[in-house]
């Protein structure tokens, strides 16, 4: 659980460690009044500075659809700590933040709750 704000507290980022093909399914749900957005940066990724270069040699994925909640599944191409960032796109307010790493559930529990 989190707060994003759009002025003054943009992004929430937190460490999740992978090993080569391991597969996690990741949500936000927030707030009707954020619109949240997901960023997962690859393993050894220095604080985020806008622009297509750090896009580029940095970004492992990225969820960046419109509305309260938000969702991806990802697989780590590699081993390391990847940053899995909430980010918000518009407004402020609460946010619920989920990684499964049950592979078989968690694409189904994705599917549903993104209907």
């Amino acid at each position: 659980i989190g707060t994003l704000r759009q002025w003054y507290d943009p992004a929430d980022n937190y460490r999740v460690p992978l090993t080569a093909g391991q597969r996690i399914a990741v949500r936000v749900d927030a707030d009707a009044t954020v619109d949240p957005d997901l960023v997962i940066c690859k393993p050894g990724a220095p604080a985020f500075v806008p622009g297509p270069q750090y896009t580029r040699d940095w970004l492992a994925a990225a969820s960046l659809g419109a509305g309260q909640s938000d969702g991806m599944l990802f697989t780590a191409p590699v081993d390391g700590v990847y940053t899995l960032e909430a980010r918000v796109a518009r407004g402020g307010g609460r946010y619920v933040l989920t990684v499964r790493r049950d592979w078989e559930r968690a694409r189904l529990w994705l599917a549903e709750a993104l209907r």
